[in-house]
């Protein structure tokens, strides 16, 4: 990657926050205040925006901020410490320039990158559609990236954790009407007319992501075996009595996409280490492969392929390497060739399941920024320019297109997933209910190309905990957890006789205490807080959290009735410190020391993740080193000194390891698959502790717990259920 020098005349400007700053005036301001920089530092700030994708050298820096002069490096140390003042590090708590020690610095603040053409298209009200203009790449940049190019941000994913949710909507004139789900519930919707749902596909399986095709005659999904260890694509054709498998060979598949005329259809293959694209042709039951993918999409539970109205190309979420998010990508259908649509920040998922609108000039998507929070954008099918429509953060599980104006999508704001609309010619007006469902299960559906019938399903897998002990042989899975819904992130008391995990078993997620087995579980009261992640006081007697869609960490008393108290407005993932007098938690990157007494917070390390671990003696610190990680860290508290232990991980599990006495239990691979691995503090070496048993979660939605010994450890798997799909007309 070329690194930039910020002198280069340019029509964009970047917004940091709240804070403005424009490479053509030379000025950084907040909102109308004017921040004033000497020109070296502003150039410091600009190179190292202009370059965020990357750590930058302090020779690098020195180049480009001085070139051809001799200059100290103490000269770059006090500009980037003017900086850090300048953006109110210390005030409000939030990194923006972090220090990568022995290497150098790296901006990793929020950047949006802006046109001063469309600095008219800022953010509206919060009552209606977040609309945020961003440049792609800059006036003089290529439009079309080669599938070999260096990507501008890094990022993630394997295989598949193909089926996800479903979805039911009716098309009427009032809007989107849906009129039932997969489990009995109450169905609110937005017309007085009725109308009936029928089954149309049903299989002793996990019935999934279905697919229109192009003429409304044949209907594509994915049936997905009740053992997780197979997927296939049907097809049911209209008048047909029963769906039929189009594939004869055993494996992976997954995304369904019809050609406009009906006769293609596209869908994702998936075997060890490969990924690919393949085009079927239903007439001549022939198949190519169109392209190949990156090969890990461990975790995806979304629909991740699009066919073009025009049929000219396909639209799939793909990326190069484990360090990246996902973003969008065309493939023409005629050569192959690659266009890149999306640049999401690094810090991420990814840009996910894409829809073209109807006109075929829009693409609609999911960014998947953390486990709750995700978003509806749309882009042009040339690029340059992305709008955020939704103006608050949920979990989404599918966008489709009613008509080119008229986006659906299916999301839950709190209260289960109800069915949503945002009529793009009204923007002011915001996401609208179009049905209430209250389904606890992610949402998925396709809208027939006429708008009379609207095929849903709504499977999402039960995520439950299973226990082994670690050493026997064979190792002998045992559920611990297994109640309809997800429970995630087991954690061990630090007495070693209790169980504690999250859990939206009542319909939203709550902390949950439980023997070891189990047995005799209850819920811990948070009042409206919902938890989304936790930790156990040093004593056990209550436990700190860190909400949804709200920074700050919380404690409640497990002794009957305790009073939820805030503890910080700032931080997420605590982790109680050994000495049981501080905490340490996350700030964006860092890792943070809070004294629970009083006194400031001490940032303790500058590369940290979540989530965190603090050895019994309390001198090392262990952590993750982010969410697409594949690595974790430690570092001693006496010295300062970091190393890398692990880098193994499967991308995306950031949360998929525990501490023990023994070593470090995570999820790595064996053999091209899932296993959990070890460790060993001993001989500083990994080794094989057991294969996966069973299908991996979504990505943020697992945890492992390990007794203090290293002898059992607790995990999250994906249990698959049956499913059903269904149609209204």
């Amino acid at each position: 990657m070329q690194v930039k020098n910020g002198t280069k005349t340019s029509s964009i400007y970047y917004q940091l926050d709240n804070y403005i700053l424009d490479p053509n005036t030379k000025a950084l301001t907040d909102g109308e205040t004017l921040i004033e920089l000497t020109p070296k530092v502003f150039t410091t700030l600009l190179v190292l925006v202009e370059n965020r994708d990357k750590v930058l050298t302090k020779d690098e820096l020195l180049s480009l901020i001085w070139p051809s002069q001799f200059v100290d490096q103490s000269n770059l140390s006090q500009n980037i410490s003017v900086l850090r003042k300048s953006l109110g590090e210390i005030e409000s708590g939030k990194k923006y320039i972090a220090t990568f020690p022995g290497r150098g610095y790296r901006f990793v603040g929020t950047v949006e990158v802006k046109n001063h053409s469309a600095s008219s298209l800022a953010p509206s009200s919060a009552s209606g559609p977040h609309v945020v203009d961003e440049i792609a790449k800059t006036a003089d940049d290529v439009r079309h990236d080669s599938v070999d190019a260096e990507p501008t941000s890094k990022r993630r994913g394997n295989s598949i954790a193909i089926v996800a949710a479903g979805v039911a909507l009716l098309a009427a004139s009032a809007g989107f009407v849906l009129f039932k789900s997969l489990r009995p519930a109450k169905i609110e919707t937005a017309s007085a007319d009725s109308a009936l749902v029928r089954i149309y596909a049903r299989m002793n399986a996990a019935l999934a992501q279905p697919a229109w095709s192009g003429n409304g005659k044949a209907l594509a999904f994915v049936a997905m075996d009740l053992s997780g260890t197979r997927s296939t694509i049907y097809v049911q054709m209209q008048g047909d009595i029963q769906p039929h498998s189009i594939l004869s060979d055993a494996g992976q598949y997954s995304s369904p996409a019809w050609s406009p005329d009906g006769r293609l259809l596209a869908f994702l293959h998936f075997a060890p280490d490969t990924a690919e694209i393949i085009v079927f042709d239903t007439l001549t039951h022939s198949s190519r492969v169109l392209t190949k993918l990156f090969a890990h999409r461990y975790g995806l539970n979304y629909r991740q392929l699009d066919w073009s109205p025009d049929g000219k190309f396909l639209v799939v979420d793909d990326k190069t390497r484990d360090s990246e998010p996902f973003s969008l990508y065309l493939i023409y259908l005629e050569n192959a060739q690659r266009v890149r649509l999306t640049y999401p920040d690094s810090d991420m998922i990814g840009d996910l399941s894409p829809r073209v609108s109807p006109d075929g000039t829009t693409v609609a998507f999911i960014r998947d920024i953390y486990l709750f929070d995700q978003e509806i954008y749309i882009t042009n099918v040339r690029g340059r320019t992305y709008q955020r429509i939704t103006s608050r953060p949920a979990m989404v599980s599918d966008v489709g297109w009613k008509t080119d104006k008229l986006l659906a999508f299916a999301a839950d704001y709190g209260d289960g997933f109800n069915f949503w609309q945002v009529d793009l010619a009204k923007p002011a007006q915001g996401e609208t209910l179009a049905s209430r469902v209250n389904s606890d299960r992610a949402l998925q559906f396709s809208v027939s190309p006429n708008g009379q019938s609207v095929a849903f399903s709504n499977y999402n897998p039960n995520l439950d905990i299973w226990s082994f002990d670690v050493g026997e042989a064979p190792n002998r899975w045992t559920p611990v957890i297994q109640a309809h819904g997800q429970s995630i992130r087991p954690s061990i008391s630090p007495d070693g006789k209790h169980l504690g995990f999250l859990s939206n078993v009542s319909g939203k997620f709550q902390i949950w205490i439980s023997q070891l087995d189990g047995t005799h579980a209850s819920a811990v009261s948070t009042g409206d807080l919902v938890p989304a992640s936790f930790c156990w006081s040093s004593d056990g007697k209550s436990v700190v959290f860190s909400p949804q869609h709200i920074h700050g960490l919380y404690e409640v008393a497990l002794s009957g009735g305790g009073a939820v108290k805030r503890i910080s407005s700032i931080y997420t993932d605590p982790y109680y410190a050994s000495d049981g007098k501080s905490l340490f938690a996350r700030a964006h990157f860092f890792i943070f020391r809070l004294p629970l007494q009083g006194g400031n917070a001490k940032e303790v390390t500058e590369q940290g993740g979540s989530p965190i671990a603090q050895s019994a003696d309390g001198r090392y610190l262990y952590f993750s080193q982010g969410r697409m990680s594949t690595t974790i860290a430690r570092l001693d508290l006496q010295t300062g000194h970091q190393d890398e232990l692990i880098h193994s991980l499967v991308p995306g599990y950031s949360d998929a390891w525990a501490l023990s006495s023994r070593g470090i239990f995570f999820l790595g691979q064996e053999q091209n698959h899932p296993a959990v691995r070890l460790f060993n503090f001993a001989n500083s070496a990994e080794e094989h502790i057991a294969d996966f048993s069973g299908d991996l979660p979504q990505i943020e939605m697992f945890g492992f717990g390990a007794s203090a010994d290293g002898r059992r450890l607790w995990v999250v798997r994906a249990d698959p259920v049956s499913s059903d799909i269904e149609i209204t007309r």
